[in-house]
């Protein structure tokens, strides 16, 4: 699929949610049932700025190569708490951060909390 073509694609889309609340209600729906749907899809509601391109800063979220494992392994929830060793540049920190964000917004009743320690 071309840039054009997909660019044609979310439009229509776009659209079409704007139009229909039915449309909209199963958006919505998909979205709160799988974050990887809500930050990946193809209507990119989840922007990042990135630093370093000063010309075209603002950029849908990346996805970066194991960020869908992270993040398949953060919603799963086997542990209480997670801990993540990582260093700069990996995306990691946008990629809890949005987590938190999709979660706050899509589960009720929520406490989060999220610790930086640096050295």
């Amino acid at each position: 699929m071309t840039r054009e073509e997909r660019q044609e694609r979310r439009e229509t889309r776009f659209k079409l949610l704007n139009s229909s609340p039915r449309a909209r209600n199963f958006e919505l729906v998909k979205c709160a049932e799988d974050p990887a749907y809500w930050l990946w899809n193809d209507q990119h509601y989840v922007w990042t700025r990135d630093e370093y391109d000063p010309v075209s800063p603002v950029k849908p979220f990346p996805d970066e190569p194991g960020l869908r494992d992270l993040l398949d392994e953060i919603h799963r929830g086997d542990q209480q708490v997670t801990c993540i060793g990582k260093s700069r540049q990996l995306t990691v920190t946008w990629l809890v951060v949005a987590y938190f964000v999709w979660w706050a917004r899509f589960i009720p009743n929520q406490l989060l909390f999220i610790q930086s320690k640096k050295e």
